[in-house]
């Protein structure tokens, strides 16, 4: 593993969870910190750029929605793991920069990056590209929703997890309405996070989440989930 990783500005259960690959620590903090300040917002630093391109599903082992690298450290091999990224992960690639080199920035987009910060970062700026990327998500579990009811319509098999969505895509919508609009972006970073495991840095209700569904193969039942909390609360009370 190349580096180091730190969770800085911890704030949800993963609305927007963003990968930060940054050798310098002085523009990764700073984008760190400017990204840190929004609700919803779950970001992991990452201290060097992988060995080799092919370490990087091995680097990146959670799920992101957003991958940010540092193009400045190494802007050749920065532009080879923008490119393999893009064509390799579901994530959306932004890239930042202190020098707004223009031939970098065409290159970076040409190898598929999605946004450009020019540093020292402007709070619009990274609020623009988030709402953005906020919206992206709704739109791909809104056409998830229509695609499990399309294949419902057609009597074809759906899993559990599928089943869920469909039965309870209001309140999925209604939750992102309430992160663009009611969250204040310091409650998240009260939530107590995990120290250890694989959800290290994550807040405590995340991990919780992810046993449930995999304690119950994606099945949902309110009752069992009102056991499974009250089980969890006799070791560790949630706040």
């Amino acid at each position: 593993m190349s580096g180091s990783t730190q969770v800085s500005g911890a704030t949800g259960a993963g609305i927007l969870s963003i990968a930060l690959i940054g050798p310098d620590e002085y523009r990764r903090k700073e984008v760190a910190a400017a990204l840190s300040g929004f609700p919803g917002v779950l970001v992991r630093e990452f201290t060097s750029y992988p060995p080799d391109l092919d370490d990087l599903p091995q680097m990146l082992q959670q799920h992101h929605n957003i991958v940010l690298v540092d193009l400045d450290s190494d802007p050749e091999y920065a532009l080879n793991v923008v490119e393999s990224l893009c064509s390799e992960s579901a994530a959306t690639v932004m890239v930042y920069s202190a020098t707004a080199d223009r031939t970098l920035v065409v290159r970076a987009m040409r190898a598929g990056a999605r946004e450009f910060f020019a540093l020292p970062l402007a709070a619009t700026e990274v609020a623009d590209a988030l709402a953005r990327r906020l919206a992206d998500n709704g739109a791909s579990l809104l056409d998830s929703y229509r695609s499990i009811a399309g294949a419902i319509e057609q009597r074809r098999a759906i899993t559990p997890a599928a089943e869920w969505l469909v039965d309870n895509y209001y309140l999925v919508e209604r939750q992102i309405r309430e992160i663009r609009s009611a969250l204040p972006p310091g409650y998240y970073r009260q939530l107590p996070k995990l120290a250890d495991g694989p959800f290290t840095g994550y807040p405590r209700v995340f991990g919780l989440a992810w046993a449930f569904v995999a304690h119950t193969d994606s099945h949902f039942d309110s009752e069992m989930l009102c056991r499974f909390v009250s089980a969890y609360q006799e070791v560790q009370p949630l706040t």
